[in-house]
Protein backbone atom coordinates (compact mmCIF):
# COMPACT_ATOMS: atom_id res chain seq x y z
CA UNK A 1 0.00 0.00 0.00
CA UNK A 2 1.61 3.27 -0.59
CA UNK A 3 0.70 6.62 1.01
CA UNK A 4 -0.29 9.53 -1.55
CA UNK A 5 2.72 11.30 -1.42
CA UNK A 6 4.33 8.73 -3.07
CA UNK A 7 4.11 6.51 -5.80
CA UNK A 8 5.43 2.83 -6.68
CA UNK A 9 6.60 0.80 -9.54
CA UNK A 10 6.26 -2.81 -10.03
CA UNK A 11 8.08 -4.93 -12.76
CA UNK A 12 7.15 -8.95 -13.92
CA UNK A 13 9.23 -10.64 -16.33
CA UNK A 14 11.55 -13.06 -15.87
CA UNK A 15 12.91 -14.67 -12.55
CA UNK A 16 16.57 -12.94 -12.13
CA UNK A 17 17.36 -16.09 -10.30
CA UNK A 18 16.56 -18.42 -13.29
CA UNK A 19 17.89 -16.26 -15.55
CA UNK A 20 21.50 -16.11 -13.31
CA UNK A 21 21.24 -19.99 -13.19
CA UNK A 22 20.79 -20.49 -16.94
CA UNK A 23 23.41 -17.67 -17.79
CA UNK A 24 26.20 -19.78 -15.32
CA UNK A 25 25.04 -23.22 -16.54
CA UNK A 26 25.32 -21.60 -19.80
CA UNK A 27 28.94 -20.04 -19.27
CA UNK A 28 30.09 -23.43 -17.47
CA UNK A 29 28.70 -25.49 -20.65
CA UNK A 30 29.20 -24.03 -23.85
CA UNK A 31 31.81 -21.07 -23.14
CA UNK A 32 34.47 -22.76 -20.83
CA UNK A 33 35.09 -25.96 -22.58
CA UNK A 34 34.53 -24.01 -26.55
CA UNK A 35 37.27 -21.25 -25.27
CA UNK A 36 39.65 -23.88 -24.36
CA UNK A 37 39.49 -26.03 -27.39
CA UNK A 38 40.24 -22.85 -28.61
CA UNK A 39 43.35 -22.10 -27.34
CA UNK A 40 44.98 -25.73 -26.83
CA UNK A 41 43.94 -26.05 -31.19
CA UNK A 42 46.97 -23.11 -31.85
CA UNK A 43 49.53 -25.19 -30.03
CA UNK A 44 48.13 -28.50 -31.38
CA UNK A 45 48.81 -27.09 -34.93
CA UNK A 46 52.03 -25.32 -33.89
CA UNK A 47 53.54 -28.72 -32.25
CA UNK A 48 52.99 -30.47 -35.35
CA UNK A 49 54.27 -27.72 -37.81
CA UNK A 50 57.39 -27.84 -35.44
CA UNK A 51 57.44 -31.91 -35.25
CA UNK A 52 61.31 -32.33 -36.96
CA UNK A 53 59.47 -35.44 -38.64
CA UNK A 54 56.84 -34.30 -41.38
CA UNK A 55 55.99 -38.05 -40.72
CA UNK A 56 56.07 -40.83 -38.96
CA UNK A 57 54.98 -42.20 -35.50
CA UNK A 58 55.87 -39.11 -33.38
CA UNK A 59 53.98 -36.66 -35.64
CA UNK A 60 51.31 -39.07 -36.31
CA UNK A 61 50.82 -39.25 -32.38
CA UNK A 62 50.75 -35.62 -31.56
CA UNK A 63 46.96 -35.00 -30.52
CA UNK A 64 45.07 -33.31 -28.21
CA UNK A 65 42.31 -34.52 -25.77
CA UNK A 66 39.54 -32.91 -22.45
CA UNK A 67 41.36 -33.75 -19.15
CA UNK A 68 38.03 -34.69 -17.72
CA UNK A 69 39.87 -35.70 -14.40
CA UNK A 70 41.18 -31.73 -13.99
CA UNK A 71 38.42 -30.10 -15.61
CA UNK A 72 35.49 -28.99 -13.16
CA UNK A 73 32.69 -27.14 -13.90
CA UNK A 74 34.26 -23.93 -13.49
CA UNK A 75 37.46 -24.81 -15.13
CA UNK A 76 38.04 -26.75 -18.64
CA UNK A 77 41.41 -28.16 -19.26
CA UNK A 78 42.73 -29.20 -22.93
CA UNK A 79 46.22 -30.58 -23.15
CA UNK A 80 48.22 -31.55 -26.52
CA UNK A 81 51.51 -33.34 -27.11
CA UNK A 82 52.60 -36.34 -28.24
CA UNK A 83 50.78 -39.79 -27.33
CA UNK A 84 53.40 -42.05 -25.12
CA UNK A 85 52.25 -45.32 -26.13
CA UNK A 86 52.24 -44.38 -29.80
CA UNK A 87 55.46 -42.64 -29.33
CA UNK A 88 57.35 -43.19 -26.74
CA UNK A 89 60.40 -42.01 -27.76
CA UNK A 90 59.29 -38.54 -27.64
CA UNK A 91 61.33 -37.37 -25.01
CA UNK A 92 64.37 -38.32 -26.96
CA UNK A 93 63.41 -35.96 -29.90
CA UNK A 94 62.23 -32.91 -27.44
CA UNK A 95 65.68 -33.09 -25.00
CA UNK A 96 68.20 -34.90 -27.02
CA UNK A 97 70.33 -38.37 -25.55
CA UNK A 98 74.06 -39.81 -26.03
CA UNK A 99 73.49 -40.57 -29.37
CA UNK A 100 71.11 -37.96 -30.55
CA UNK A 101 71.18 -34.18 -30.20
CA UNK A 102 67.92 -32.55 -29.05
CA UNK A 103 65.31 -31.30 -31.69
CA UNK A 104 62.68 -29.32 -29.38
CA UNK A 105 59.18 -28.64 -30.62
CA UNK A 106 56.92 -28.41 -27.89
CA UNK A 107 58.49 -25.91 -25.73
CA UNK A 108 59.39 -23.73 -29.11
CA UNK A 109 55.51 -24.02 -29.94
CA UNK A 110 54.38 -23.13 -26.53
CA UNK A 111 56.84 -20.40 -26.32
CA UNK A 112 55.74 -19.21 -29.65
CA UNK A 113 52.06 -19.28 -29.32
CA UNK A 114 51.28 -18.63 -25.91
CA UNK A 115 49.57 -14.71 -27.11
CA UNK A 116 48.31 -16.45 -30.24
CA UNK A 117 46.47 -18.99 -28.14
CA UNK A 118 45.40 -16.57 -25.90
CA UNK A 119 43.46 -14.29 -28.02
CA UNK A 120 42.14 -17.31 -29.72
CA UNK A 121 40.66 -18.57 -26.43
CA UNK A 122 39.37 -15.08 -25.95
CA UNK A 123 37.68 -14.31 -29.37
CA UNK A 124 35.84 -17.66 -28.89
CA UNK A 125 34.79 -17.05 -25.06
CA UNK A 126 33.20 -13.60 -26.57
CA UNK A 127 31.21 -15.31 -29.48
CA UNK A 128 29.99 -17.89 -27.63
CA UNK A 129 29.15 -15.61 -24.98
CA UNK A 130 27.34 -13.31 -27.84
CA UNK A 131 25.88 -16.75 -28.82
CA UNK A 132 24.83 -17.41 -24.96
CA UNK A 133 22.70 -14.03 -24.46
CA UNK A 134 21.35 -13.93 -27.80
CA UNK A 135 19.47 -17.35 -26.32
CA UNK A 136 18.55 -16.48 -23.18
CA UNK A 137 17.05 -13.13 -24.49
CA UNK A 138 14.31 -15.58 -26.73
Amino acid sequence: MFKKDSFGVAFSGPDIAELHKALEKGIQEKVLRSAARAGIDVFYKEIRLRVPFATGKLYESIYQWHDDKQSKPTRQVYATGPNKRKAPHWHWVEYGNIRMAKQPYIRPAYLGKLEAAHQAAKARMSERMKELLAELKR
